[in-house]
């Protein structure tokens, strides 16, 4: 295995996409600084490959170059891209340009080969009895240049992949699921991707934000959180590292009337605030009194009668012992025959639509696969009906 190479310029990208299209696959991961930056910029992407004199090793500073014309060999037309747990990897790609296609997640093997531990160091060693050099996981990757260490845990997050692959392939394909594999696979990247398209808006993303009572505290909320979303763009820091979240909901709840009021309810934590500033963003919240129309949705529970609710909870309870029964029939792990998102998909699908169009709504769900329609269809449909 040789030295990872660095790419730092177009002509240097061009030469790698060039020998990268030639393999059958390529092992990616990228590194970020989501802890130390406003926005997570892609800050390197690595990658390794089987070359003619054995497995290459290539880190590109994306921060010097566009990945752009990686957009190739990283789509659906290039070789193989096998990453170990991709959602994020897809996300920032994709925002970068360069969207993923053509995947297989080690991580998604791992779990449905029935590691209960699935991160890529536990995986590593369980399967390779490789120890993989976790000292730099909270590494600022912005900072340049890169030292000797730097580059040498870079290649290590990717060095190891393909031969993790090939041996988790194999185990797969015994077991009769590595199309199931591919296929959540191939679900998660297009997840990633759509996520990129979502138009929520931030503040009503924030943990236990629905749990504000009123809308005034939730229109205060919409206040403070656009107030720290400038602030922290402003310093170029993580929103945390100006508010952390479960602080502004307390606010929210205070209301805090005056600078003094203020710093009583935030000094302890977060000195040295512009109390002032932040006692004008509650006032507004106060002043606006409820959220924009268009944003209660996300606030606002459907009610969901007593009845249906006990019908979905049986379907529910149906499909969780099918698939039960279903893993010991084939002798695999549950997660292998339907994910859980898979499983209460087909569960809502059958407490919801009527027995004639239930072969239709089941056909067009996300994530399931020809494969696993192609099994389990039949038997998803002849489950027996509820009073």
């Amino acid at each position: 295995m040789r030295a990872p190479e660095l790419i730092t310029d177009e002509h240097g990208l061009s030469a790698l996409a060039a020998r990268i299209g030639r393999a059958d696959r390529v092992a990616v991961d990228v590194e970020a600084n989501g802890l130390f930056a406003y926005r997570a910029n892609l800050c390197t992407l690595q990658l390794a490959f089987e070359g003619q004199d054995g497995v290459e090793i290539a880190v590109v500073d994306t921060l010097a170059v566009d990945v752009a014309p990686l957009q190739e060999v990283l789509g659906e037309g290039g070789p193989l891209k096998v990453l170990h747990d991709l959602t994020f990897d897809a996300e920032l790609l994709a925002g970068s340009g360069a969207p993923l296609g053509r995947v297989r997640d080690t991580s998604v093997a791992a779990r449905f080969l029935g590691h209960e531990a699935t991160g890529l160091g536990s995986v590593l060693e369980r399967e390779l009895g490789v120890l993989l050099d976790k000292s730099m996981q909270q590494h600022d990757w912005g900072k340049r240049p890169f030292t000797d260490a730097a580059m040498e845990y870079l290649a290590g997050d990717v060095a190891h992949l393909l031969e993790l692959d090939t041996r988790l392939c194999e185990r797969a394909r015994e077991a009769d699921i590595l199309e199931e594999v591919e296929e959540e696979s191939r679900h998660r990247a297009r997840q990633a991707g759509a996520r990129l398209l979502d138009t929520q808006p931030g503040y009503t993303r924030i943990k236990h934000a629905s749990t504000l009572s009123t809308w005034v505290e939730r229109a205060i909320l919409r206040r403070v959180c656009m107030l720290r979303e400038r602030l922290a763009e402003s310093a170029d820091v993580p929103s945390h590292r100006v508010m952390p979240s479960e602080l502004m909901l307390q606010i929210c709840r205070a209301k805090p009337d005056s600078p003094r009021a203020f710093r009583s309810l935030v000094e302890r934590r977060r000195p040295g605030l512009s109390a002032e500033e932040w006692c004008e963003a509650i006032r507004r919240g106060v002043e606006d009194g409820d959220v924009p129309e268009e944003d209660k949705t996300y606030f606002e529970r459907p009610t969901v009668a007593p009845a249906f609710a006990e019908r979905r909870r049986r379907r529910e309870g149906q499909v969780q012992a099918w698939r039960k029964a279903e893993a010991l029939r084939r002798g695999v792990n549950e997660q292998a025959v339907l994910p859980g998102h898979c499983a209460h998909a087909v569960a809502h699908v059958l407490a919801t639509e009527a027995a004639e169009d239930r072969r239709e709504a089941l056909s067009r769900l996300a994530g399931l696969g020809e494969k696993r329609l192609a099994l389990y269809l039949d038997a998803w449909l002849s489950f027996q009906e509820l009073e």
